[in-house]
C-alpha cells in the first residue's frame, strides 16, 4: 500500500519538473497559492466557510473516479483499497481542514472531516453507467465528456442558486454562477485524440474558430440556468452577471488556444503562467488571446493538419 503512495509522490515531484518547477519551489508556490486563496475566500465573500467546505469536499469526491477505482481493485485486495480511499481522502482534505481550524469553523471542520471519509465508502458506478444524454452530441468530445463527468457539480451548482434566491444572497448565486463557469473552462484542460482534431478537416484558423464559437454558445447554455435567475431576481447586477460570463468565455479560450498551442503535449508553465496572470490582470487577454492564437495555428498546421 505504501509503494502507492510512493509512486503517487514521484508521479507528482515528476508533473511539477515537467511544468518547469523545481521540485521545492513547486511545493513552496502551492502552499503559498492555497494558502493565500483561502485567505482572500474569507475576506471576500460573505458566508464564504459554507464555499469553502464545498471546495473541501470536491476533491475528496473527484477520487472516487469510477475507472480509477475499477483498476485500484485490481490492483489490491478490498481491505487495502479501502484503507487507501480513506487516507487519499484525509491527505486532500486535510489542508482544507487546518485551515478552517485557524479560522476557529471547528463544526465546519469536523463536518468537513466526517464528508470526506464517508465519501470513500461511496461507489459511483450506479450514476457513471448511465450514459447521461446532453444537448452537446453535434460537437464531440470537450462539452460531452465534460459535462457527463461534472453533472453532479452543475446540479449542485443549480440548487445553489435556488437557495441563493430564496435567501435572497446576490453572492451565493454568483458563487454559484463562478463555479460552473470554472468548470467549463476545465474542459480545455486535457489534450484530446488527434482523432478529434483531423475530423473536422478545417484549415488551423478555421479550425480554432469553430472551436471558440462552439465554447462560447455551449458555455452559455450550461451557465444560462443560474445567469438568467441571476438576472429575473437582481437585474440591478446584471453588469457583474454579463461581466463573469462574458471574462469565463475569454480565458476559456485562452485555454482553448493554449491547448492548442502545444498540442498534443499537456498544459505547460508558459501556458499556465498566462492563465494565472491574465486572471490576475485581465487587460493582459488583449496580449495573451492573440499571442497563443497565432501560435496555436502555427503549431496545428505543423503537428496535426
Amino acid at each position: 500500500m505504501w509503494y502507492y503512495f510512493k509512486l503517487q509522490y514521484k508521479r507528482l515531484n515528476r508533473h511539477l519538473i515537467d511544468f518547469g518547477f523545481n521540485v521545492a519551489f513547486g511545493y513552496a508556490l502551492l502552499t503559498l497559492v492555497f494558502v493565500v486563496g483561502s485567505f482572500l475566500l474569507f475576506e471576500k465573500l460573505e458566508n464564504a466557510v459554507y464555499y469553502y467546505a464545498l471546495l473541501a469536499i470536491l476533491p475528496a469526491y473527484a477520487l472516487g473516479d469510477v475507472k480509477r477505482n475499477e483498476y485500484l481493485h485490481q490492483l489490491f485486495s478490498t481491505t487495502v483499497f479501502q484503507k487507501i480511499r480513506l487516507i487519499e481522502n484525509l491527505m486532500m482534505s486535510l489542508p482544507f481542514i487546518v485551515f478552517l481550524l485557524y479560522q476557529q469553523c471547528f463544526i465546519i471542520a469536523v463536518t468537513v472531516l466526517v464528508v470526506a471519509l464517508a465519501i470513500s465508502f461511496f461507489k459511483q458506478s450506479g450514476l457513471n453507467t448511465f450514459v447521461l444524454p446532453t444537448p452537446f452530441y453535434k460537437k464531440p468530445f470537450e462539452f460531452i465528456s465534460g459535462f457527463r463527468k461534472s453533472w453532479l457539480i452543475f446540479l449542485g451548482c443549480y440548487t445553489l442558486a435556488i437557495i441563493a434566491v430564496s435567501v435572497d444572497n446576490f453572492n451565493l448565486g454568483a458563487f454559484a454562477l463562478l463555479v460552473t463557469l470554472l468548470i467549463c473552462l476545465n474542459f480545455y484542460a486535457k489534450p484530446e485524440p488527434k482523432f478529434y482534431v483531423w475530423i473536422h478537416a478545417y484549415k488551423p484558423a478555421k479550425f480554432l474558430q469553430h472551436k471558440m464559437l462552439t465554447a462560447f454558445f455551449y458555455s452559455i447554455i450550461i451557465s444560462a440556468p443560474i445567469s438568467l435567475l441571476l438576472l429575473f431576481f437582481y437585474i440591478g447586477y446584471w453588469y457583474i452577471v454579463v461581466a463573469f460570463v462574458l471574462l469565463a468565455i475569454l480565458y476559456m479560450c485562452l485555454n482553448l488556444l493554449g491547448k492548442y498551442a502545444y498540442y498534443p503535449t499537456p498544459v505547460n508553465l508558459i501556458q499556465l503562467l498566462a492563465v494565472v496572470f491574465s486572471l490576475l490582470f485581465p487587460p493582459f487577454l488583449l496580449i495573451s488571446l492573440p499571442y497563443f492564437y497565432i501560435k496555436a495555428k502555427q503549431n496545428l498546421l505543423i503537428s496535426v493538419l
